[in-house]
């Protein structure tokens, strides 16, 4: 399979002969590109309508109320309410019916508030002193007997680091840096995060892509079309199976279930797949009134993904000490519209604040993550859409003690947020972290992750797509060919440098420091992404019959990569200038001094021009 596999990505290193030299060039692109500006409009929190909930589920399995929110918005008391619940229950499929869709609702018994409750999904009714009934959907997350009396045999790897795995649908790093701005903020603050700048989408949608991230396999190696009526996925090397073998409970939550991953299109699972799995408690909500009554966003007036995130944090709530490993996914607030984004912002940092807050962050590795960039809107017809529909952006939290006692990991980990990776390499980094400090044999990689490469191990800078296995057609690595450095637009991107630079010295207000002039332009690179991302427009069928369809080819950007000397004192500037090939204007995307360290830096804050942007416009 392998074999087959490189030969459709030879094409990719055909391509990209040019940049077999530096490996993986991806270009940075500006979030707030005037191309796609005029597509973007910020978003507050989603405003589900109506009073606060006042129940809530708890670590262990129980629900509480909340007297203070009844008492204000409701104008009751604890004493005035009078609340049932039915238990849901996973069925095993009728016959003729070829998908997990099943489930029961047991008969109604009387809530007791603040005592666990031996059910793993229920729906309550409360009677609001004769006013009116109010329904809320709960998945409870308590101790299971034979799970714990399972698992609490099995010793955990030493050092054990508990595994939190976020994702959210059709986020792409440049609408995350758009839209998340309270999330990114909260993560910048940490400083405990590496931000995988090189992360590139490996296949179209959601399936094809956490396929890679839960069985380090393409789609074709464990299913295909043929068997979306006939194939469960028990047998599947999921990565979950093998932290549950070495005691850690295992956790699986996603919403909009009918387009799950497993589920869309496919059969999904015989057996419940893991300790605690939500899908019976959202096909019951689904065809519920609550579901039906408001917005369709909202559980009466909680956000859609508060719901999710509320089960992982019961769930490492109750797990305390235990190892545990989770992977949530929520995509129906942000799957189909670009500027929804901004409406999952204000869920995801407060999730993450509360993983945090509670200490989970001490010993667990955080990963947040888009699986891959929006596919669908005006977005995806412009020069940035193509590039950000294949770059999804990703962040790694570890805990400091970890890096601390392990400062090469820490090393690697760090080097590799420049290197081209995938999901592939997230699963082999999941592989690994089940024992850190043991390098597998060839043998085991092979076996285990024979695409991927672990996130901390040493990644190569010289790695192309082919070498990582990313399509063509996904390939945001720019193809790179040297050009003569008295080309007009190359000479132009020089004089646009140095009017960078000494722009950046009259801010900074140097006196001392004298304007520098062009002494010569030692070497000229040119660099576009591949035909074949700007010629796409779709992906047809995931395995059998798949198809790459494509269209005109869309010009607007190409950068020019330069070496230039500068007098007096010979210093040697490396920039990127984008040209704006419809406008005719030329921006400073990336600009720094070669040895600046042996430089007397008094002149040049090198730090601010790497992140300079300056145009003649």
């Amino acid at each position: 399979m392998i074999k087959n596999i490189n030969k459709e990505l030879i094409a990719c290193d055909q391509l990209c002969q040019g940049m077999l030299d530096i490996g993986c060039r991806i270009s940075k692109m500006d979030p707030f590109d005037p191309s796609v500006i005029e597509l973007y409009e910020a978003k507050e929190p989603y405003p589900c309508p109506g009073p606060p909930l006042f129940m809530s589920s708890r670590p262990g399995g129980s629900i509480s109320v909340n007297a203070t929110i009844l008492e204000v918005h409701y104008q009751i008391t604890p004493a005035d309410i009078s609340c049932v619940y039915q238990a849901i229950r996973r069925k095993y499929e009728k016959p003729g019916n070829v998908r997990e869709n099943d489930y029961e609702m047991l008969p109604p018994r009387t809530l007791q508030f603040d005592v666990p409750i031996n059910e793993d999904y229920i729906k309550v009714i409360c009677d609001l002193k004769g006013k009116e009934n109010f329904t809320q959907y709960f998945p409870l997350v308590r101790l299971k007997k034979e799970i714990e009396e399972n698992k609490s045999s099995i010793a955990p790897p030493i050092p054990h680091l508990n595994v939190i795995l976020t994702g959210v649908d059709s986020i792409s790093k440049l609408n995350f840096l758009r839209h998340f701005r309270r999330t990114h903020a909260f993560i910048k603050n940490q400083k405990t995060f590496f931000d995988m700048k090189g992360y590139t989408k490996v296949g179209d949608n959601t399936f094809p892509n956490l396929n890679p991230l839960l069985t380090g396999r393409f789609p074709q190696d464990v299913w295909n079309e043929s068997l979306k009526d006939t194939m469960y996925f028990d047998d599947v090397d999921i990565i979950w199976k093998r932290y549950a073998k070495k005691g850690y409970r295992t956790q699986y939550a996603e919403d909009s279930p009918f387009f799950g991953t497993f589920n869309y299109g496919r059969r999904g699972f015989n057996e419940t797949p893991v300790d605690y799995y939500l899908r019976p408690l959202y096909l019951a909500l689904h065809n519920s009134e609550v579901r039906n009554k408001g917005p369709f966003y909202c559980f009466n007036s909680q956000l859609e993904p508060d719901l999710i995130y509320d089960y992982v944090r019961d769930f490492v709530r109750t797990m305390g000490p235990r190892p545990y490993f989770s992977f949530s996914m929520t995509s129906s607030l942000t799957h189909d519209y670009f500027n929804h984004a901004g409406y999952a912002d204000y869920p995801t940092v407060k999730f993450l604040e509360d993983l945090w807050d509670m200490g989970a962050h001490n010993n667990s590795v955080v990963i947040i993550f888009g699986d891959h960039g929006l596919r669908f809107g005006s977005i995806r017809s412009t020069y940035i859409g193509k590039f950000e529909e294949r770059m999804p952006f990703m962040y790694i939290h570890f805990p400091p003690w970890f890096l601390e006692q392990y400062p090469e990991i820490g090393k690697r980990i760090r080097e590799n947020q420049e290197r081209l990776v995938t999901f592939f390499d997230v699963h082999a980094t999941l592989v690994q972290l089940l024992d850190p400090t043991r390098e597998l044999s060839a043998a085991e990689k092979a076996e285990s992750t024979p695409y991927g490469l672990s996130l901390i191990s040493e990644i190569s800078p010289y790695r192309t797509c082919e070498r990582a296995y990313v399509y063509p057609h996904w390939c945001t690595c720019q193809v790179i060919q040297e050009v003569s450095v008295t080309q007009q637009e190359v000479m132009k991107s020089a004089e646009i440098t140095i009017d960078c630079i000494n722009n950046e010295l009259r801010e900074q207000n140097v006196n001392s420091c004298p304007k520098i002039q062009l002494d010569r332009i030692v070497s000229a690179k040119y660099g576009q992404l591949n035909d074949l991302v700007l010629r796409f427009v779709k992906h047809e069928n995931v395995v059998i019959d798949r198809n790459v369809v494509y269209g005109d080819r869309i010009v607007k950007y190409e950068d020019y990569i330069l070496t230039l000397l500068t007098t007096p004192s010979e210093r040697i500037f490396e920039s990127t200038v984008r040209h704006d090939i419809v406008e005719d204007t030329y921006c400073v995307v990336d600009v720094y001094e070669q040895n600046a360290e042996e430089q007397d830096s008094n002149c040049f804050d090198t730090h601010r021009l790497k992140q300079y942007r300056y145009c003649n416009a």
